[in-house]
């Protein structure tokens, strides 16, 4: 038992970004399943939504080429900026249903895909009861939304 009767865990079965033994406080390198936005920074109107559970700042460096392994529809517009973040998620399961309804909530207007347009979807999508005939309901899952500039 360590100090405060807290139980210590082997640092062998930890998760790799756990290793070092210290609180991860930026929620672009923790290791549970996420959704993101990306926003090309060459051409400012295409964006990206995506998920993963290693980590948005490894999945960065794989869209921007740094790394082998970025999705094929982010290989014109590099380099790409996290600009939304979205947690929280129990599993892989509930972020890769949140992503798919992310994609395809029902959008009107010229900015469909522009950052506005992405972001006033995921309003939509946060209001909702279920994203999905399969999802769980919202209110069951503690989603925690990240925006960076």
């Amino acid at each position: 038992m360590a100090k405060g009767g807290a139980r210590q865990i082997e640092v062998g079965r930890l998760p790799r970004c756990l290793k070092e033994k210290k609180m991860i406080l930026d929620p672009l390198s923790a290791c549970d399943p996420c959704v993101y936005l990306l926003q090309s920074t060459t051409r400012p109107r295409r964006t990206y939504v995506g998920c993963t559970c290693r980590g948005a700042r490894h999945r960065l460096r794989q869209h921007n080429g740094e790394l082998c392994g970025g999705a094929r529809q982010t290989q014109t517009g590099r380099p790409w900026a996290v600009r939304t973040l979205i947690a929280g998620f129990r599993t892989r399961q509930e972020a890769l249903q949140f992503e798919f309804a992310w994609r395809r909530v029902h959008r009107r207007g010229r900015h469909v895909y522009s950052l506005r347009g992405r972001r006033n979807s995921l309003q939509k999508l946060l209001a909702m009861e279920r994203w999905s005939r399969n999802a769980p309901p919202a209110s069951e899952v503690p989603l925690q939304v990240f925006h960076y500039a």
